[in-house]
Parts: C-alpha cells; sequence; structure tokens
C-alpha cells in the first residue's frame, strides 16, 4: 500500500498539513478542512484536482487552494504509464529538477512514487488566475510565450541532461527495439481508431518506424541534449491574465533527455493550424534560437537547429499513433471536452507538419 493519498477520495487533513509543513509552506499550524473540485485542463493521462484548504491559522502568503494529482483512473492510461514509466518521470521531476527550472514550472509541495502499485501523488502549486493555453483557438502570441519559457528550461539544461541518470534518452540500449514494438503493436489499432488516416504522412512515417526504429533512435539522440518536455503543446502551459498569474509549462511525465527543438516541434505541430504554422514556423523558430543565445547557448547554429525541429515529428508521430491507439471513446470525449478539439483535428496538424516537411525522407 502506497504511504500518502492515491485518489481524491482519500485525500486527509493531516496529509495535506504534513505535506505542506515539509515544503514549508505552512508553520504553526494545519489544515482542519478541505474540498475537492475536478480540474479538466490538466489532460487525460491522470486524475487531477484543485484542493480548497482551511487552516487553523490566520497567516498572510497561506494558499487558498493548491493543485493534487494522481494516476488515472483508467486501466489503458495505467497501463501506458507502467510501460512508459511517465508516472515515474514526472514524480523525479518534481522531486529533483523543478526548483532548478525556477518559476517557469509550478512549485511541488509533495512528490511520491510508488513503484510495486505504480500509484503517484503530486501537490502542486495552483497557478490560477493563469489560464491554460487553447488548443481551440490558437494564437501565435501564446505560442511566442511558451517558446521563450520552454527556451528557459532548455537553456539551464543545455549539454548537462546526459549527467540526470533517470532521464529518458533515445540511445539507451533496447530503447529502439521496443519503440519498434510498441509502434508496430498500435499502428493497426490506431487505424481502426482513425481509418481517415490510412493515407496519411503520420501511417507512412508509423509503417517506417515499424519495420525498424534504429534509424529514428538515431536521428533523435543527436547531441547537444538537453532537458525537454516530451508533450509540449499549448495546454500544457498556464499564461497570465488580466487578473494575474504567470507563465508556466506543467505536466512534466514526459520529460526526457534530448534536443531542445523537438519540444518546439511539438508545440508548432499542435498548437498552430496548418496555416498558421506554414506562415510562422521559420520565424518562431529563430525567436527561440535566438531566446537561446541569450541566455548563454552559443555553440548552436541554427542550421543545426532547424535539423533537430524536423526530426522531433518522428516523434511527434509516434506519440500521436500511440496515443491514438490507446484511447478508449471515453478517453476521446474527456480529451475533446477539456481541449474545445476533436482528437483526428489535433493529430490532423502534426500530420500536414510531416507531410509539409517530408519528415519520412529524414530516416
Amino acid at each position: 500500500m502506497a504511504p500518502f493519498p492515491t485518489s481524491p477520495a482519500v485525500i486527509t487533513d493531516a496529509w495535506l498539513t504534513e505535506a505542506l509543513i515539509a515544503s514549508g509552506v505552512l508553520s504553526g499550524g494545519e489544515v482542519v478542512g478541505h474540498g475537492v473540485e475536478p480540474v479538466g485542463e490538466h489532460g487525460a493521462a491522470a486524475q487531477t484536482v484543485r484542493v480548497r484548504l482551511s487552516f487553523d491559522v490566520s497567516v498572510p502568503g497561506l494558499p487558498d487552494t493548491v493543485i493534487a494529482k494522481f494516476a488515472s483512473p483508467h486501466v489503458s492510461w495505467r497501463a501506458l504509464a507502467a510501460e512508459s514509466g511517465m508516472y515515474r518521470r514526472e514524480v523525479l521531476f518534481y522531486d529533483g529538477l523543478a526548483l532548478r527550472c525556477g518559476d517557469v514550472v509550478p512549485a511541488c509541495h509533495f512528490a511520491r512514487f510508488d513503484r510495486p502499485s505504480g500509484a503517484f501523488a503530486l501537490l502542486l502549486e495552483d497557478m490560477a488566475p493563469a489560464r491554460v493555453g487553447s488548443l481551440a483557438s490558437p494564437s501565435v502570441g501564446d505560442v511566442e510565450s511558451a517558446l521563450n519559457a520552454i527556451a528557459a528550461v532548455h537553456a539551464r539544461f543545455w549539454d548537462h541532461a546526459s549527467r540526470i541518470r533517470w532521464l529518458f534518452s533515445e540511445n539507451r540500449p533496447g530503447v529502439a527495439t521496443a519503440r519498434q514494438a510498441m509502434i508496430e503493436q498500435a499502428l493497426p489499432q490506431f487505424l481502426e481508431n482513425d481509418p481517415g488516416f490510412a493515407a496519411s504522412a503520420t501511417v507512412r512515417l508509423a509503417r517506417r518506424l515499424a519495420a525498424s526504429f534504429q534509424s529514428a533512435s538515431v536521428l533523435l539522440s543527436a547531441d547537444p541534449a538537453t532537458l525537454v518536455h516530451g508533450d509540449f503543446h499549448l495546454q500544457n502551459v498556464f499564461l497570465p491574465t488580466e487578473r494575474g498569474g504567470r507563465l508556466a509549462v506543467f505536466d512534466w511525465q514526459t520529460a526526457a533527455k534530448a534536443a531542445g527543438p523537438v519540444d518546439v516541434a511539438r508545440l508548432l505541430g499542435t498548437s498552430l493550424t496548418p496555416d498558421q504554422r506554414r506562415e510562422y514556423e521559420r520565424r518562431l523558430l529563430e525567436r527561440y534560437w535566438r531566446r537561446l543565445r541569450s541566455l548563454g547557448v552559443e555553440e548552436y547554429g541554427f542550421d543545426g537547429c532547424w535539423r533537430d525541429y524536423l526530426a522531433g515529428f518522428v516523434l511527434s508521430a509516434f506519440s500521436n499513433v500511440l496515443t491514438g491507439a490507446r484511447m478508449d471513446l471515453g478517453q476521446r470525449a474527456d480529451f475533446e471536452a477539456a481541449s474545445g478539439i476533436d482528437v483526428a483535428a489535433f493529430f490532423g496538424r502534426t500530420d500536414a507538419a510531416i507531410e509539409d516537411h517530408q519528415v519520412e525522407q529524414l530516416l
């Protein structure tokens, strides 16, 4: 049994008190009541709630709310999490790397993972009144803000990510073989769930990956490497509003070691319409590259940045096929309700980029 709550229903005042004291938020008092409400915009791969707090003391600076995150109640998501290690990765990120990222990630009050059960718990800063970026109404300005945030993370870990032993990397022994088996198994189910992609660039690329992932592994293992988010789109970004809040990146379940522009490809390929991306992508990538240089990353030319950006669409295709294969009707409905965009349209944006850039030819 995990020594912490594993779902919103079993959160206790005592656990909240202990976590907030240990993180330095609370001293000389305790939580004497709490309420829980769902937070839909935090994604489908986990169960996330807002916890409203009541204390027995009145001290300036105590939070009215925090965010609690647990494993998904859906068996298919938990299976994917166990296979990919994504719950463990997010806990390790918040436990060891988040502070080094500065204020572009939410503060963490508690982070634990139970290996035998696969359960985890995170207690995070509530970023309200910041808003979550929109996939349904893409904004080039929001994408620019997101690029500024992720470039700051990339610059902090530039060429140092190899020192973080737990970070997933494509060049680890056995990864290419495992990836190949995963996409080979997922592709028929993806086509059954999304038959409109049968003749798509995504499926052509996926068939190549299912035949051999080795060339993709080499492509995605290029140096210099840094800490990447791995699923960086606008719905994983908080943005300030007129009421306040700050820019921050969340949902670090797919944190990995890779080239920074892998995140840029995921962002531009999912969070802009194809027409927006075609018009702005080079300008946005140049902005990202210049931001890296301003933060001290000087020995990285734009040609290399563009190459790594295109390689990022290989990883996006892999991610989309696996996700599309795993999502049942209920999970698709949850995603579409939270994002305001249907799953096929979401995948279609990346597919257009793969087609436009003939990404298959990189392999």
